[in-house]
């Protein structure tokens, strides 16, 4: 999705499913923090991978969250209110 949205939950220490959102949606993954800003799309933590962004992205990308590295995540985390902005664009 792109747009402006904006947080409207925050967790710690929990598991992100996809088969929820239909069949191209088949992960399962622990996350440290979770921040969601539109429907099942939100920032959060990936340790599975080892690097973030570039065309990393293009074959082996996100269903449509924000990855980030754990310490990113983890201040953005303690940073963001609920309602802070999310701007997602191309």
């Amino acid at each position: 999705v792109t747009g402006l949205f904006n947080i409207y939950y925050k967790t710690t220490n929990t598991h992100l499913i996809g088969y929820q959102y239909g069949p191209l949606y088949n992960y399962d993954v622990a996350v440290k923090y979770w921040m969601p800003f539109y429907q099942g799309f939100g920032l959060h933590d990936a340790s599975w991978r080892t690097a973030f962004g570039g065309p990393d992205y293009y074959c082996n990308g996100s269903h449509g969250c924000v990855n980030l590295p754990d310490a990113t995540a983890e201040f953005i985390y303690n940073w963001a209110d609920l309602g802070t902005p999310v701007w997602v664009h191309a």
